[in-house]
């Protein structure tokens, strides 16, 4: 998903009910994040955020799940919460007031190379060799990372793309 005008995703809670947003496996360029006014689900998601901005905003009244995903900006706070986090693990930050490090969250740079074709329909970020990334999903990671590929090696990486994962044959047919 790549959107230079507005909000990449953005999830407004509706006056007689609860929107609901759920993202996996997805790498997210953009230059005004994700904002949630509703229940977001969010799961192996990178987001880079652009332009000084945050990767991902939660107002007050709103509810978030995220798993092994990864959130970084250039701006001075890649998630601004004030919202409610009831579940959380394994996420990296670049910086802000989203971590939970009791659940295995980290406040780093994650290291990820430019949004291009790593193989698979849409482009991605990757992982760069020595990113806190690699290895150190939980047990929420999806089986298969952005690019359908299986994430194998018995520790999943946070975020959408499985470093040193590749496809046995070109045409994508194992």
């Amino acid at each position: 998903v790549v959107n230079p005008f507005g909000s990449s995703l953005f999830a407004q809670r509706q006056t007689d009910r609860m929107v609901q947003l759920s993202v996996q496996n997805t790498s997210i360029l953009t230059v005004r994040g994700i904002r949630a006014e509703a229940e977001l689900s969010l799961n192996n998601v990178t987001i880079r955020a652009m332009g000084g901005v945050s990767g991902l905003t939660l107002p007050a009244g709103s509810l978030a799940q995220l798993y092994d995903s990864i959130v970084v900006s250039d701006g001075p706070a890649a998630c601004q919460n004030q919202g409610v986090f009831p579940a959380q693990f394994n996420n990296i930050f670049s910086s802000g007031n989203c971590a939970d490090e009791a659940r295995g969250d980290l406040v780093a740079e994650p290291m990820l190379g430019p949004l291009k074709d790593n193989g698979g329909p849409t482009a991605s970020f990757a992982p760069l060799s020595g990113s806190p990334a690699i290895n150190n999903g939980g047990p929420f990671c999806r089986s298969v990372d952005q690019r359908g590929l299986q994430r194998t090696d018995g520790f999943c990486d946070i975020g959408a793309i499985e470093f040193g994962a590749a496809r046995v044959f070109d045409d994508g047919f194992e």
